[in-house]
């Protein structure tokens, strides 16, 4: 670093950056070429898949989501993927389920489904076309954390495909199940979500809750608003 006398310029010339910090004028010199390790060249690639995947699978789960605008949750959920993604090369990944830091993603950092609904939800792929949602019988009281005064569960569950090695949307399907918010048991239920699943699709399965008060409005507070991935899969 050298400092600038006599005549202030600002700006580059070739490798030479002129520049003011502080009020004294700054002259330094930069590489000509930065030269990048091959994980750190996969790195960059993978963030750039996973940013294009994030926006893409929000598209599809927009109905799902409480704040889809929210820029710091868009942010968190395309640096989930990016997490997962890591140094690898999507073009040699095989086929995983429980994809960490995907599959138990919350979209509202106030709440996560897994804190209000006490039950375990099993995704399975049947084919290159069909998922298979199980959910087991269970009484809405025990097993759902919901606030004072709820009526009904209006229950949304969105399961969105993308193709991971050219980000792309495939398809998604979407249903809404009402749950009423009591002490009677609710049979088992094995859901099909049909949807293209093929070889090199990330698959996300989320589930939201909307609570109906007595009084016929939605719970509006953020803590009793919660969209979170139940099942995150790469096929």
């Amino acid at each position: 670093m050298a400092i600038q006398s006599a005549t202030y310029l600002t700006g580059k010339i070739n490798n030479i950056v002129f520049y003011q910090r502080l009020g004294t004028y700054i002259a330094r010199s930069v590489p000509a070429k930065v030269k990048q390790s091959a994980a750190t060249r996969v790195r960059s690639k993978n963030f750039g898949i996973a940013a294009a995947a994030g926006r893409i699978l929000r598209g599809s789960l927009q109905q799902a989501l409480p704040f889809p605008k929210n820029k710091i949750m868009q942010s968190r959920f395309s640096g989930a993927i990016a997490h997962w993604l890591g140094i690898n090369n999507c073009e040699s990944l095989p086929p995983q389920t429980g994809l960490p830091f995907i599959s138990e993603f919350s979209f509202n950092e106030s709440t996560g489904i897994k804190e209000r609904w006490k039950l375990p939800l099993t995704v399975t792929r049947v084919d290159e076309q069909l998922l298979q949602l199980q959910i087991p019988a269970f009484t809405p009281k025990q097993v759902i954390a919901a606030p004072a005064h709820t009526s009904l569960i209006a229950c949304t569950i969105i399961a969105a495909s993308c193709n991971l090695q050219s980000p792309t949307a495939k398809g998604s399907f979407s249903t809404t199940l009402t749950i009423p918010y009591t002490d009677i048991p609710i049979p088992a239920l094995l859901l099909p979500m049909a949807l293209p699943v093929a070889a090199g699709y990330l698959v996300v399965t989320v589930v939201s809750f909307t609570y109906l008060l007595q009084n016929g409005e939605k719970e509006q507070r953020p803590a009793f608003m919660p969209s979170g991935v139940i099942d995150a899969q790469y096929c």
